[in-house]
């Protein structure tokens, strides 16, 4: 049995949609900001947009939902928390299923399972590095590309 065929378009998918993957990074310190771009470049995915605060996020996000493959965001923010936002993403009436990751600084159980439970798709700690940050992004965009296609 041949499956190179098969491995070969399994990747070709995880590639195109790496490639093409359009990610709102929400982030209000912009030195965490400009790190987390770094480490998303290193792993492929170069279509970026950078939101120092959850609100300017949202409001794009209300201006063309579907112009989002995944929102990356703080967990503790100004003004509006991540899970505000995460909140805020899944009650609203288009694409409220994209991929949603939380990224924190704050390293307890309460903070991953307050994420999971208003419906984030992963919960990353900081500091991580690009391997964990693929390990977790990587098939949410991948599983994403295949129910799309």
């Amino acid at each position: 049995m041949n499956l190179g065929g098969a491995m070969a378009d399994f990747d070709d998918k995880k590639n195109s949609a790496t490639s093409k993957a359009i990610i709102f990074l929400v982030e209000d310190r912009s030195t965490q900001a400009e790190l987390i771009v770094l480490l998303l470049n290193k792993i492929g995915f170069n279509k970026v947009r950078v939101f120092l605060d959850a609100n300017s996020a949202l409001e794009a996000f209300h201006d063309n939902p579907e112009a989002v493959d995944m929102i990356i965001s703080d967990f503790n923010m100004p003004e509006m928390s991540g899970v505000d936002l995460l909140i805020a993403v899944r009650t609203s009436k288009f694409n409220n299923k994209v991929p949603f990751v939380v990224v924190s600084g704050i390293h307890n159980t309460n903070a991953a399972l307050t994420a999971s439970h208003h419906g984030a798709d992963a919960f990353i700690a900081k500091p991580f590095d690009h391997y964990k940050l693929a390990e977790k992004i990587k098939p949410l965009l991948l599983h994403q590309s295949v129910s799309l296609t």
